[in-house]
């Protein structure tokens, strides 16, 4: 929950978050693998290996950047979501079906000035994982999860023409089908500012990127706008005590929904 010790810690400005989280997999006796790239490193957990995979479905790459803007405690910019993935760490470690869902937490999508997309760390990691040969999994991006009651979703083809395309509406169709039902009833598609997608839509990943909202302010974004609950946003007051316990009750149930998907 946004409000636990452990999330305190992890919005202290003075908190190491790569040392934090670490410290946290081992507490919990979670296998996490650290990648690093350059100056950048990542975590990936694939709970439950031995059970949770089927090779013949893509695999469902749950990502949420841990990084955040210099200054800015980052509760909702990315704290929220990665505790989200986390909570879901835990499930997925104990459950008993093939639910073939790794989870990858970057470092480095927060952009400085000046820096461009291939010093984003989702570029570095997708160029590393074509190179391994890793192309058969969906990139479902958690960013700005933590206020609201509303999913609003983009896939990385409307971010770069508009439109999703037919390898997308194939491949997605079971998790676009889902989403409604935790926006109700409407399927909310809006283009969203990018974050992870970015580096892993160069190496040609299918991407999902889903974030929460207020339902009154839905069509903030299509008018071009800031929805007034990210206001905080790279600011002094992203702060814990701005997130909402229901939009992490929503995403318990929707990212668990996602884990029993076949894609």
């Amino acid at each position: 929950m946004p409000l636990s010790d452990d999330f305190k810690i992890f919005c202290n400005l003075e908190c190491n978050r790569y040392l934090q989280l670490k410290e946290w997999f081992n507490r919990e006796e979670i296998s996490a693998s650290v990648i690093q790239t350059g100056d950048l490193k990542h975590f990936l957990i694939r709970p439950g290996e031995e059970r949770g995979f089927d090779s013949q479905n893509y695999t469902k790459t749950l990502v949420a950047h841990y990084d955040r803007f210099p200054g800015s405690p980052g509760a909702n910019d990315n704290g929220a979501s990665v505790f989200q993935l986390l909570h879901l760490c835990r499930y997925l470690q104990d459950c008993r079906y093939t639910h073939n869902c790794q989870i990858l937490l970057t470092d480095g999508e927060e952009l400085h000035h000046g820096s461009g997309r291939k010093e984003q760390g989702s570029y570095l990691l997708g160029e590393l994982f074509k190179q391994h040969g890793i192309d058969r999994t969906v990139m479902i991006i958690l960013d700005m999860c933590g206020i609201g009651d509303t999913l609003i979703y983009s896939t990385g083809h409307e971010k770069l023409t508009g439109r999703r395309s037919p390898r997308e509406e194939e491949i997605l169709k079971p998790i676009l089908d889902l989403i409604p039902t935790y926006s109700r009833g409407k399927s909310l598609s809006v283009t969203e500012k990018y974050s992870d997608d970015l580096g892993f839509l160069a190496h040609d990943f299918l991407t999902l990127q889903v974030s929460l909202i207020p339902w009154k302010e839905r069509n903030q974004l299509e008018e071009g706008t800031i929805p007034d609950s990210w206001q905080t946003m790279h600011t002094p007051w992203d702060r814990p005590e701005k997130l909402e316990k229901r939009s992490f009750r929503i995403m318990e149930g929707f990212l668990k929904q996602i884990s029993k998907l076949c894609l």
